[in-house]
């Protein structure tokens, strides 16, 4: 069956919800996606309201109305707002994710092995197929919860992907696809992200039996084709990748253009700008990452050498450690756009290290598949790194030498 695309505009609204002028406007990027092919939109309508906000939602709503072949997919938690938003927008799926109200960002599924979490999703489940709305539970790739997402009443399941994204290029990569594919995208499942069809077929063990399957977390096109092969998702999310890939395009198009002072330092430094990337992050969640996640959020950011400063300074002030990981972060997010990948491989959060130069100058020193990579194209980077307050901000410049030294 073909892999189908949904849309994820949540990263369209956080750049939206940066002014106040309502651009980029978040229907007219629906209207795009759908022109464009897509077979549907995403949204996560979070508590604080920090990307799409809830007259987004009833927003979106409207649009899809125009084009009843396409699917209005709404996440969230359902013990939060995410009930209201399917009550009064009757979506085509509504998608269960088990965030708390502050989380930066999803990185687990629901743990059906408790029994008190299926008996609060059940009725819910239940409410939702009563209004007509199909629903997905968002799932770690494990082959012994698909049975118990099919038996509360899922009819698909999402499946949180970013180890596997992480593990691409590395020793791990097939150990992962082989526990994504044992994890229910195969031919029975609910969806991660993506759906699959219906299936006469008895189901294996780890798989359900007549739902679909899905994929959503850091999954980017490379990977795409390799997992579609050995999982045959259905359905495919992409949200964040689809928006830095087209705003790198536009800089890749309008910068040359519209630079003459870049142009005029090609010829006199005998480089030329491959990409400028910023960031600012907000220490506060930050810190609700890491009480929530503990270590493991620092261990996923952080490379080895850099986990050993971060425990240096945190076991002397843990606000001075904190920091240390907010600038971090910030850091390698802003070289991840100055390079026009994003957080795609090669680029990895441990591949690429913010080191200090004997004068304290921050530099940045990458390593394995991402080391390879920068040093085939000929890049340089420059980074510098701030924070104040409650703000962590940095800015990189990414170089290309060239050949020419006339």
């Amino acid at each position: 069956m073909p892999t189908q695309l949904s849309v994820n505009l949540n990263k369209v609204a956080l750049v939206r919800n940066t002014r106040h002028l309502g651009i980029p406007s978040v229907t007219r990027a629906a209207r795009l996606c759908l022109q464009a092919g897509a077979h549907g939109i995403t949204v996560h309508p979070r508590p604080d309201g920090r990307h799409i906000r809830a007259d987004d939602v009833h927003a979106l709503a409207a649009v899809l109305k125009d084009w009843p072949d396409r699917e209005y997919n709404i996440e969230g938690n359902p013990t939060q707002n995410l009930m209201g938003f399917i009550r009064a927008a009757r979506p085509a799926q509504a998608t269960f994710v088990p965030d708390g109200e502050d989380q930066f960002t999803s990185d687990h599924g629901w743990d059906l092995a408790d029994a008190g979490v299926t008996a609060r999703l059940r009725p819910l489940i239940d409410e939702c197929r009563q209004l007509g709305v199909r629903v997905s539970l968002f799932m770690d790739p494990l082959p012994e919860q698909m049975a118990a997402a099919r038996a509360v009443g899922a009819d698909r399941v999402e499946l949180y992907t970013e180890p596997y994204a992480a593990a691409w290029g590395t020793s791990d990569q097939a150990a992962s696809a082989a526990t994504l594919r044992g994890g229910g995208a195969g031919r029975a499942g609910c969806r991660p992200g993506r759906q699959r069809r219906a299936r006469s077929e008895p189901a294996q063990p780890g798989r359900l039996r007549g739902a679909r399957a899905g994929a959503a977390g850091g999954v980017h096109r490379p990977r795409l084709h390799r997992r579609r092969a050995g999982a045959r998702l259905r359905r495919h999310h992409r949200g964040l990748p689809a928006l830095h890939r087209t705003g790198c395009l536009l800089l890749k198009r309008e910068l040359p253009a519209r630079s003459t002072q870049a142009r005029q330092a090609v010829s006199t430094t005998n480089a030329m700008i491959h990409g400028i990337g910023t960031d600012i992050c907000d220490i506060r969640r930050i810190r609700a990452s890491f009480e929530r996640h503990g270590e493991r959020f620092a261990q996923k950011i952080l490379s080895d050498a850099e986990l050993a400063v971060w425990r240096r300074r945190s076991a002397r002030w843990p606000e001075r450690g904190l920091r240390y990981l907010a600038t971090r972060f910030s850091a390698k997010e802003a070289f991840s756009k100055a390079i026009g990948l994003g957080m795609r491989m090669p680029m990895h959060w441990r591949l690429c290290e913010i080191a200090n130069q004997p004068g304290g100058q921050p530099c940045i020193v990458l390593h394995g598949g991402l080391k390879d990579w920068f040093e085939a194209r000929q890049l340089v980077a420059h980074i510098s790194v701030s924070d104040e307050s409650d703000y962590a901000a940095s800015f990189c410049v990414v170089e290309r030498r060239t050949a020419n030294l006339g």
